[in-house]
């Protein structure tokens, strides 16, 4: 990982596993060549693909029982933070794709498990889980029709998830098929992140046979530790948080290794204040995220109950970290002056990323008035 200097600007200031650490730094190299090229082409090119597979960083949450690390939610938020600080498509897609990944591994019969992760390809999911789709139940399985957006990493996907209403139940589910039997629109034109290819894709009266698909409201793990028990909302916190964080800290290093070259900006007060301040905000934002995803394992390890309270928290701590991750992108672009309005400038890039990212439903800033609620409602 280099000197301590480099390796203190690269990693977050708390614990790294050693294998973690290893596995991140070997894609760095490929991730910042492929860094403009993946935004040129919309998708992450090959080669980029190939070194995190070969990295088994989609695997981060994916159950041992199915070759993945089954890491802790601390674990994870550290390896997809340093991801996006390195490349924000990268990292989001391999958040999209270690989550849905975990999902196969964890929810679907033994028959199905074997179908995706023994197939001889690499095993990585994509898709959508709010459930954009309506089935109904037939022999044998469901028939599901459904169209849906933001399924980020289809270009590298080989099983696509798409959660959906079953007719005569409450609830929602979600189903794992072979990508060949969905339809993929070629429609990613984003203003971030636009290197995810996050498609839109569609079924029409999809057989799904029983085994490949779960329910996602309460969900019942047949693999895995306790994550899988716990609400998906509760398991892509560390996802959410991780690549707001990375990003916003990547902002941060650039402008300040612009700073160092640069007097005027470096001797502005006006500079000094607000990186003083955004930089604050920053790691008292990535302090809490850890906060509370530590606790989240401790909490599962010790299967302690998991309150609405607490649940609220973490939600809320994503919000959170991607609002603050935006403040220090855009100050830091502010203060960069016009040669980041360029194409090839990373500034406006991981500006626009975050901005992007801050519009996904589960940074919403609906969650403070959830977390309000609670907080309320517990001192009465």
């Amino acid at each position: 990982m280099g000197s301590p200097a480099t390796a203190a600007t690269r990693w977050p200031p708390y614990r790294v596993d050693a294998e973690h650490a290893a596995a991140v730094e070997s894609v760095r190299a490929v991730l910042t060549e492929t860094e403009l090229e993946a935004e040129r082409l919309r998708r992450l090119p090959q080669r980029a693909v190939a070194a995190l597979h070969s990295a088994g960083l989609f695997g981060v949450a994916t159950p041992k029982e199915a070759g993945g690390w089954d890491a802790d939610p601390l674990a994870e938020l550290q390896v997809y933070e340093a991801l996006a600080r390195i490349n924000t498509s990268a990292a989001w897609v391999v958040t999209t794709g270690s989550v849905y990944t975990s999902w196969a591994a964890a929810y679907l019969s033994d028959d199905a498990v074997a179908a995706v992760f023994d197939s001889g390809a690499p095993a990585v999911v994509a898709g959508q889980a709010p459930p954009k789709g309506r089935a109904t139940a037939v022999p044998g399985g469901l028939r599901v029709s459904g169209r849906y957006t933001f399924g980020s990493g289809m270009s590298h996907a080989s099983w696509v998830l798409g959660g959906f209403t079953l007719a005569g139940t409450e609830g929602t589910w979600a189903f794992i098929v072979p990508k060949d039997q969905v339809e993929v629109l070629d429609n990613w034109h984003a203003v971030g992140i636009a290197g995810s290819n996050s498609v839109d894709f569609a079924v029409t009266d999809l057989f799904v046979p029983d085994g490949h698909f779960f329910n996602t409201a309460k969900p019942v793990p047949l693999r895995g530790g306790p994550r899988f028990g716990v609400p998906i909302v509760v398991q892509v916190a560390a996802a959410h948080c991780g690549v707001a964080l990375g990003a916003g800290q990547r902002a941060l290093d650039e402008i300040i290794r612009r700073a160092a070259a640069t007097p005027a900006l470096a001797e502005r007060g006006a500079f000094q204040r607000d990186l003083g301040q955004v930089f604050t905000a920053l790691s008292a934002a990535r302090d809490h995220a850890a906060r509370l995803v530590t606790e989240l394992g401790d909490r599962l390890r010790s299967a302690t109950r998991l309150d609405r309270q607490f649940i609220q928290q973490l939600i809320a701590a994503q919000t959170h970290a991607t609002d603050t991750a935006v403040h220090a992108a855009t100050t830091a672009y502010r203060y960069a002056g016009a040669p980041a309005v360029r194409l090839a400038d990373p500034l406006q890039r991981i500006t626009r990323d975050l901005l992007v990212a801050g519009q996904h439903k589960f940074v919403a800033d609906v969650s403070y008035d959830a977390l309000g609620v609670t907080l309320v409602e517990r001192d009465r």
